[in-house]
């Protein structure tokens, strides 16, 4: 909705799961998606990126980001795992997070980058701020942006309701005792 995506880099450490998966998503997306060899292959000329690994060392190199790039950091929600490195951190103009109290726990890219005195939490915003308008966004089109998703469980439960209520309305499934669901 924000940027009009018309083509696609995907990076696995896995050739064949590279593969498999940028076929799937030319097929699905309707875009291309070409299956890269190296990672920075896979962020050169993208205006997103997104890592979603269960890495504990970093994947992405800030070094790699042109500027303008926005990056969706999302596989890394445990203290010790690190999927972007410091330089990522540094480089970003705007970080954003879904939740700063939990983040003083699970944000495990973010906290290398607070010991070492490169960022402080108030520099990170929660990014319900930014889309209720509380807090700036990009600045300008050169800034490079950080979202750090977490994930956070009410989320969950909420898409959950949506999709048991959906359920329910085309008669689908087996309804559910008495819960927080319905």
């Amino acid at each position: 909705a924000v940027r009009p995506i018309q083509q696609a880099w995907a990076y696995s450490r896995t050739p064949a799961r590279r593969e498999a998966f940028a076929a799937e998503m030319t097929a699905k997306l309707g875009i291309p998606v070409e299956a890269v060899a190296h990672p920075q292959d896979a962020v050169a000329e993208a205006d997103v990126v997104i890592t979603i690994t269960t890495a504990t060392r970093p994947v992405l190199e800030g070094r790699w980001l042109k500027p303008g790039t926005h990056v969706n950091a999302a596989g890394s929600n445990r203290a010790h795992a690190q999927e972007i490195d410091l330089e990522t951190v540094r480089r970003a103009s705007l970080i954003a997070i879904d939740d700063r109290a939990q983040g003083h726990v699970e944000a495990g890219d973010l906290l290398p980058a607070i010991e070492q005195g490169i960022i402080a939490w108030e520099d990170v915003v929660e990014l319900g701020e930014v889309v209720a308008g509380r807090a700036p966004g990009r600045q300008d089109e050169e800034a490079i942006t950080l979202f750090e998703s977490l994930g956070i469980a009410v989320e969950d439960v909420a898409a959950a309701r949506c999709v048991y209520e959906k359920a329910l309305q085309v008669g689908a499934g087996t309804p559910l005792p008495e819960t927080i669901l319905g």
